[in-house]
C-alpha cells in the first residue's frame, strides 16, 4: 500500500501533447457516428440533440462569453447574515424505497456532474437483485438523507451543490447554459422535494401549472381558446403575455429560504445547506460563482420559484390568470389587466426578477375599434414602451398556436423541420435513421400541437406533413410504398405496422382526448363550465373519418 502511495505522490514527466490529427471524415460522416455512439449508449435524447440540434458549442474561455454569464448569474443582492441557521425541526427523511423510485426517474442518458458519476451508473448498481443491491442502496438512501439534513460541511458544500456549465450558442444570438450537477444533489433534490409536491401543487391551485400538473400546457391553451371565443362580441378586453427576464436566475435566495422555513420547514435544512452560500459552475478551466437565485439543474428550482411568485399569482384579479412557471397570461378588462401588471412589476422588483418589456406581447379581444386599441396600447406603453401588439389571430401560448393564422405559420414551420431533419437521416445508418424518424422526428415533435389545436382544419398542410414522412421512409429503407402499405404502417406494431402514425389522423382524436382529459382543469381555470368551441366540429370529423356514430373516452387521473 505503501509503495503505491508513494508512487501515486511522484510527480512523472509529462509527455509533449501531441496535436490531434484532423478528421479525415466528411461531415455526414462523423453525424453518422456521434449518433450511433449515443444510441447504443442507449441515450436516445443525445442522439436526438446530435441530429437535430443547430446550436453549436461554444468555446468557454472567450472573454465575451465569460462575461455574458456572468450577467446571466448575478450577484447576492441582500446581506446573507439575515438567512436564519436551520433549527432542530424534523427534516425529511427518505426511505430505500423512495431512494429506488427517485434513480429510476432519471432519463436515460443523463450527463454525470463534477463527481462523473452518472444516473446510469446508479440504474446498475441497484438493477442486480438480493444481497448485491440491497447494501448499496441503504448506505446511498443514509448518504441522501444525510445531505437533506444539512449536514454536508460548508467548506465543500460549493462543490457538492455545484455543476458543469456547457454553453451554447442561440440562433437569434446570444448564449444558452446548460448546468448538470452532481447526481447525489440531484437525487437528494426528488427525494426531499416528493414530500411536499402535493402541499405544494394545492397552494398553486388552477393558476400555476408549470409544477405537478399533468396537461397543464395543454389546458392552458384550451382555456384561452375557449375565454377568447366568449369574448368575441366584447369591447375593451385584452390578452396579456409576461415574460420574466433570467427569472430563475435572479430570483432573491433570501425571499425564498424564509418562504420554505416558514411553509416547508422539513425542507429548510437541505435547502438552506445548499443556497446559503455560493455554488461553483464549471466551465472549462475556469469557474463562476451561482450566488443568486435558483441552482441551474436543480430539480427544486422550479417549485421553488413557483413558490416565491405564488403570492403575486393569487393577487392577480384578472378574469384569465395562467402561469406556467415564469410565463404569465392574463386576460380580462383592459384597466384591470393594466393593475394587475403594474403589481406584478412591483412585486416582481422585490423578488429581484425584471419583467422584459421588449418580450410582453398584448392581443385585443372582440371588437374594440382601432381609436379604443390605440388608447388602451397607449395606457400600456407607459409603462412598457417596447411591448408588442399583434391580432388576435397570431397568438400562441405555450408554443401552441392558438388563431388560425398562427396555427398555419407553425405547422408549415413544423413541415420545414421535418424536411431539414429528414436530409439528414439519409446520412445516418438506416436503423438508426429509421428510429429517429419514428421516435422523435416525425409524429413525436407535432403531438403537442396537434393535441392542443385545431390543427384538422389544416388538411392540406398535414397531408403535406405525412407526404414528407412517408417520403423519409422510403428513402430511408429504399422500398416504395402505396396507399395501402402507407396506412399499414401509420399502425402500431401490435397491429402489423411500423408506428409511424399519421397527422392527418391523429389530429382529429389527439385533439378530441386533449379536450376531453383536461376539461376538469379548464373548468377550474376559467372559474365556470368548460365547453370547447371547437369541439363538436372535430367530433363530427372523427365520426367520419371512423365511420363510426359512437365514441368512447376513457379519462384516466
Amino acid at each position: 500500500m505503501s509503495g503505491f502511495v508513494l508512487s501515486s505522490l511522484v510527480k512523472k514527466p509529462q509527455k509533449k501533447a501531441r496535436k490531434p490529427k484532423p478528421s479525415t471524415q466528411s461531415p455526414s460522416e462523423e453525424l453518422s457516428k456521434r449518433v450511433s455512439v449515443k444510441i447504443e449508449a442507449s441515450d436516445i435524447k443525445g442522439a436526438i440533440r446530435v441530429a437535430s440540434s443547430d446550436e453549436e458549442m461554444v468555446d468557454p474561455s472567450d472573454p465575451a462569453v465569460v462575461d455574458e454569464l456572468r450577467k446571466k448569474h448575478p450577484p447576492r443582492s441582500n446581506a446573507v447574515s439575515s438567512i436564519p441557521v436551520p433549527s432542530s425541526e424534523s427534516p425529511v427523511v427518505c426511505r430505500v424505497s423512495s431512494v429506488s423510485e427517485a434513480i429510476q426517474l432519471f432519463p436515460s442518458g443523463s450527463a454525470a456532474g463534477p463527481d462523473r458519476v452518472t444516473p446510469r451508473i446508479l440504474k446498475d448498481l441497484i438493477s442486480q437483485r438480493g444481497e448485491a443491491s440491497q447494501p448499496f442502496l441503504s448506505s446511498l438512501t443514509s448518504f441522501i438523507n444525510i445531505v437533506l439534513v444539512g449536514k454536508v460541511p460548508v467548506l465543500i458544500r460549493p462543490f457538492v451543490f455545484g455543476a458543469n456549465l456547457f454553453v451554447l450558442s442561440k440562433k437569434t444570438g446570444g448564449v444558452r447554459p446548460i448546468a448538470v450537477e452532481n447526481v447525489f444533489r440531484r437525487l437528494a433534490s426528488k427525494c426531499g422535494g416528493r414530500a411536499y409536491s402535493t402541499a405544494r401543487k394545492e397552494s398553486y391551485g388552477a393558476r400555476q401549472l408549470g409544477y405537478g400538473t399533468p396537461r397543464g400546457a395543454e389546458a392552458s391553451v384550451h382555456a384561452t381558446r375557449m375565454y377568447i371565443h366568449d369574448n368575441t362580441e366584447s369591447s375593451g378586453k385584452v390578452i396579456l403575455k409576461i415574460d420574466v427576464k433570467n427569472a430563475f436566475n435572479s430570483i432573491s435566495r433570501n425571499k425564498f429560504l424564509s418562504l420554505i422555513l416558514e411553509r416547508y420547514p422539513g425542507l429548510y435544512p437541505y435547502t438552506h445547506a445548499a443556497y446559503d452560500s455560493a455554488s461553483h459552475l464549471f466551465i472549462g478551466d475556469s469557474a463562476l460563482s451561482s450566488d443568486e437565485g435558483g441552482q441551474q439543474g436543480d430539480p427544486e428550482a422550479p417549485p421553488i420559484f413557483c413558490d416565491t411568485v405564488n403570492e403575486i399569482t393569487h393577487k392577480v384579479e384578472s378574469e384569465l390568470n395562467l402561469w406556467y412557471l415564469d410565463d404569465g397570461n392574463l386576460g380580462g378588462d383592459y384597466a384591470i389587466v393594466l393593475r394587475d401588471f403594474r403589481m406584478i412589476i412591483s412585486e416582481n422588483a422585490k423578488l429581484g426578477l425584471e419583467v422584459r418589456p421588449d418580450k410582453c406581447e398584448l392581443y385585443f379581444l372582440g371588437n374594440s375599434s382601432e381609436t379604443q386599441k390605440s388608447l388602451i396600447l397607449s395606457e400600456f406603453n407607459k409603462i412598457s414602451p417596447l411591448m408588442k401588439t399583434t391580432g388576435i389571430d397570431n397568438l400562441i401560448i405555450l408554443g401552441a398556436p392558438v388563431g388560425n393564422l398562427a396555427i398555419s405559420n407553425v405547422l408549415s414551420d413544423k413541415i420545414a423541420d421535418l424536411e431539414r431533419m429528414c436530409l439528414r437521416l439519409i446520412n445516418i445508418e438506416a436503423h438508426h435513421a429509421f428510429f429517429l424518424l419514428k421516435s422523435s422526428f416525425s409524429i413525436p415533435k407535432l403531438l403537442y400541437i396537434l393535441r392542443s389545436s385545431p390543427c384538422f382544419n389544416f388538411p392540406e398542410l398535414l397531408a403535406k406533413f405525412d407526404d414528407i414522412l412517408y417520403l423519409s421512409l422510403e428513402s430511408i429503407c429504399n422500398i416504395r410504398l402505396d396507399t395501402d402499405a402507407r396506412k399499414q404502417a401509420s399502425l402500431p406494431a401490435a397491429l402489423g405496422g411500423l408506428g409511424l402514425g399519421s397527422a392527418s389522423v391523429l389530429a382529429v382524436c389527439g385533439y378530441l382526448s386533449s379536450v376531453a382529459s383536461s376539461s376538469r382543469l379548464c373548468s377550474e381555470i376559467l372559474n365556470m363550465p368548460f365547453s370547447d368551441p371547437l369541439y363538436e366540429g372535430a367530433l363530427s370529423q372523427w365520426y367520419e373519418l371512423s365511420g363510426s356514430t359512437t365514441i368512447i373516452i376513457i379519462i384516466i387521473n
